[in-house]
């Protein structure tokens, strides 16, 4: 389980979150985790094709979907603690959503 809280496994299956903020972003599944200038980066253990640094790195020339505003903004969107690199659409085509403390980077659409 991956989350942009803190998770501690504290059992076969069982896991603990903690710390605060003012969403919470849950991810199960197969998930490898790198960290690079500070940022920890999420995304799928098994995928080999997708190339995530270059996946991330388009996504700081786009604009992006601010989730509070609801409005779509130029970029790019400022450093955060963890970034999720998915693929999904979200209802925002491709865009990155940014919140907080973490950022899903979709690459499952274009972006528009």
């Amino acid at each position: 389980m991956v989350s942009n809280l803190d998770v501690r496994e504290t059992g076969r299956h069982r896991y603990e979150l903690t710390g605060e903020a003012r969403t919470c972003c849950i991810f199960s599944g197969y998930f490898s985790e790198y960290e690079e200038n500070g940022i920890t980066f999420y995304r799928a253990k098994y995928n080999q094709i997708t190339d995530y640094p270059g996946t991330y790195a388009q996504s700081l020339t786009r604009r992006y979907f601010d989730a509070f505003s609801q409005e779509y903004v130029e970029g790019p969107y400022q450093q955060p603690e963890k970034i999720f690199l998915i693929y999904s659409r979200y209802g925002i085509w491709g865009l990155p959503i940014v919140y907080d403390d973490y950022v899903l980077v979709n690459y499952g659409d274009p972006p528009s």
